[in-house]
Formats: C-alpha cells, structure tokens, sequence
C-alpha cells in the first residue's frame, strides 16, 4: 500500500471514529442533561397529611381531589401549601382549579341600530351584538318608572329574517306594595348576531329606552354539585309576617355558593337576607348575601327570582330571612350548592398519593403543565369518586419511601454531572482529532505535492 492510500485511510478512519464519539456522546449526555430529576418531598414545616383514595376503575392520567371546607380552612388562602406526594416520595405538579364565582359574567353593551314604536301596540328594536356571542340574558336600561311589559325575543343572523327566542319575559319597576326593579329578561342561550325585542305597551306610553346591555353565557367554568344540608329551623314569625330557616351544612361539606326555595305561593316580593357562621352558641351571624325574592304574573306571564348567589362561604351553619308586606312565604322546600376547587394531577395506577397541608412558611411550588384543551368538567366527573383519608400528622422523621417496581430509576443528580462531563471531554477528544487530522492531511499534501513535481 502506497503512502498516500495508507495517508487517506487514516483520514477516513479517524472521521468515522470522531462522528461515533460524537453522535453517541450527544444522545448520552443531552439525554441525561435533559431529563429533569423530579423534587424530592422534604416533610418539614407540614403539619398534616391525608391518604388520597383512588378506587381500582378510575384510569391513569389527569384526575382531580375535590378540596372540602374542612381542608381549606386550614391551608393558606393562596393554597400555596398544598402538595401531592407520590410513593416514590417525590412532589407531584398540581393544577388547583379557580374558586366559582357567585356572580355571572358581567354584561355588556349592544348597539341599538333601528326602533319602531306603535302607540298603544309595541315598541320594537333591533340590537347587534357585534358578532355572534354567545348570550344568556338582555337588560334593558331605561329611565322610565312604575310599569310592568311583557317582552318578546326574537333572533336573527342577517337582521331580516328572524326566529323565536322568547315570547313570555316580563321586566318592571314596581314601588307598591314593595318595591321592585327587574329590567333583566333571562332566554335560551343563543349565538344570534342580531336581535328583535318587542316591548308590548298595551295602551301604555312606551318605555324611554336608553340602552341594552346583553349578558355572556357559559365563557366561565364554574364546578359546582349540589350540597347535602339539615334544616335546623323552620318558623313564621307572625309579627311581621316573616319566614326563617336555619341549616347545618355538616361536617364534610364544600364551600357552599347559593341557596334556592320553593314555594307555591303565586305571587310576592320580599326581601332576603342570608347569614352564615361556622359554629354554634354565642358567635354572632355574618350577612353573606342582601337582596330580593320575588314572583311576579301578567297575563300568562310569570318571572321569579328565588336564588340568592354570594361569594363561597366555608361556614357549616346558614340562616335565611325572608321578610316584606304581605303574607309570609311558605317555603315548600330548600336547596344550597357548593363551589368546588380540585387539585388536578396525573394518577400512575402503580403510585399510591398523599395530600400535605397546613405549612405557613411553605414557597409556591411550580405549577403543573396541561393540556389546554383538559376538560375540567369531565375530569371532575370521572373523580367523583376519589376521596381523602382521615386527616394525620406529620411525624419528624423522613417517611419511609416506596420506589415503584414498573418505573425504571430516576436519573440522579450525580448521573446528571457526569452526563454533561462527559459530553464536555467528548467535544474536547473530537476537536483534538479534528486537528490531527488536518496535520496529518497537510503533511500528506506537501509529499504528494513533492512527488508529482519529480522528474523521471
């Protein structure tokens, strides 16, 4: 073999060892670099815990806790002490789902683009939205007073052709025997662009309207479930025809958010008042909600309000006052809904889960990364069934950790060192034999050079 052919095959070889080492030290190293090493849990500063207790059919993935009034109270008002532990004694990211509203969405104006009154007949007009929202409600702003109109709804998406929405709302302004203001007209959800409000005056002077405003419907979230409750008092108080109920929401309950009655009689307007507190005996009541029920009647048309909705309360005991002119209101029955916030994590079925709370001096941990199209809605549906343990302290000693016997171990942080070391020395022995190389191809240049310039 000839100096030169010996010369090009070391070239070749040393190329083809220099892009093994480089190629195998990339996906060795940059694998290992990076794979975040998961936190581990140090116990310390935590007063509780609790046993999460999944049933055997709930799938692995993305699940939820629902988080009672018993354990909000005693985690911090940010919720920043709450973590999920795993088996594997290592802090599991979290998602903790916002706290429902008591109020709905609040409204916003419409463009009134045509009107038309009859005298003695209707006054009619046309609303654009701006685009196809989605809406709940209308209400209309008006300077006008003491009245009571049947309204008609009707939509459309070209302002020419139009369809039923509603043909049985009512809105008033009543000052006797109590006084009433309920501009707001409540229809079937609908995206129309446009719509027609027909204000029936029926020889009445027409409504000065000077707006309309028109209420969002379902943008938010709101996890709420029905909350089981006792009825501690029920009376009428005779002297001022007022009715009172008292309820005792128990000791495993969630932050209750409204109160709604029944009763059959036909027609009134009265003030509520609702109070709250969280034990019995001597403490005082707090007002958590002041405002009004009512059930009003025109012709065939009925409007009521019989729902008082307020910021979530964690207290276990309510107490609802109904008072105002007229006979008392017979409540037939009584119906409270919680808000629920949900600890939202991924559930590995071979991981067993635990629940810390209760830490002052605790950082905020790092939020968990989901997918925005997550349902929470379904997630909640799917974990209604997860519950939590009774609640236990803390001990001072590290708990005892089981790793899982299906996952492999996860890298160390040493592992993690040695990773980008190596990495670093590869990149050093590839440029070293990067420049032997280029020596070695000039050296053979100038031979080669000096053998086809000889004279035979």
């Amino acid at each position: 073999m000839s100096k030169g052919l010996l010369f090009n095959t070391l070239v070749r070889r040393d190329a083809l060892i220099s892009r093994f080492i480089l190629i195998s030290l990339f996906l060795f190293g940059g694998a290992v670099a990076a794979t975040a090493a998961p936190t581990e849990f140090d116990p310390n500063g935590w007063k509780v815990f609790r046993e999460i207790h999944v049933p055997g059919q709930v799938q692995e993935g993305a699940v939820g806790i629902a988080l009672q009034s018993e354990i909000l109270e005693r985690c911090r008002p940010d919720l920043a002490d709450v973590r999920v532990v795993s088996s594997s004694g290592t802090v599991v990211p979290i998602l903790l789902t916002e706290t429902p509203k008591g109020e709905e969405t609040s409204p916003f104006p419409a463009r009134i683009f045509r009107a038309a009154k009859r005298p003695g007949k209707f006054t009619e007009i046309w609303i654009d939205k701006g685009s196809k929202l989605l809406t709940r409600a209308i209400e209309v702003q008006t300077s006008s007073t003491d009245f009571m109109r049947k309204v008609e709804i009707r939509g459309s998406d070209n302002a020419r052709d139009t369809y039923v929405i509603l043909m049985d709302g009512l809105i008033a302004d009543v000052l006797k025997p109590a006084s009433l203001h309920s501009l707001d007209i409540e229809h079937p959800l609908n995206n129309f662009q446009y719509l027609q409000l027909r204000i029936l005056d029926e020889d009445q002077p027409p409504l000065k309207i000077e707006g309309v405003l028109c209420c969002p419907g379902g943008s938010n979230l709101n996890l709420t479930r029905p909350q089981e409750m006792r009825v501690t008092e029920k009376r009428i108080i005779r002297s001022n025809n007022s009715t009172v109920i008292g309820m005792d929401l128990g000791e495993k309950r969630f932050p209750v958010n409204s109160v709604r009655i029944s009763t059959a009689t036909k027609q009134f307007v009265k003030e509520v008042r609702v109070l709250a507190r969280t034990s019995e005996g001597n403490e005082p009541w707090q007002e958590v909600y002041d405002g009004s029920f009512f059930r009003i009647r025109k012709d065939d048309a009925v409007k009521q309000r019989l729902q008082a909705r307020f910021k979530p309360q964690s207290s276990r005991y309510l107490k609802l006052e109904i008072s105002g002119p007229g006979p008392a209101v017979s409540v037939d029955e009584i119906k409270a809904a919680a808000s629920v916030r949900m600890a939202v994590f991924e559930y590995r079925k071979n991981m067993a889960y635990r629940f810390y709370y209760d830490n002052p001096q605790a950082k905020p941990s790092e939020p968990g990364q989901f997918s925005a199209s997550m349902n929470l809605g379904q997630v909640s549906a799917s974990s209604s069934e997860i519950s939590f343990g009774a609640e236990q302290q803390v001990p001072e000693l590290p708990i005892a950790r089981q790793a899982p016997h299906s996952e492999a171990a996860k890298p160390s942080m040493m592992r993690k060192i040695v990773g980008v070391a190596m990495l670093l020395v590869g990149l050093l022995i590839l440029f070293a034999i990067m420049l032997r190389a280029r020596s070695q191809r000039k050296v053979g240049t100038r031979r080669n050079s000096r053998v086809f310039g000889t004279r035979l």
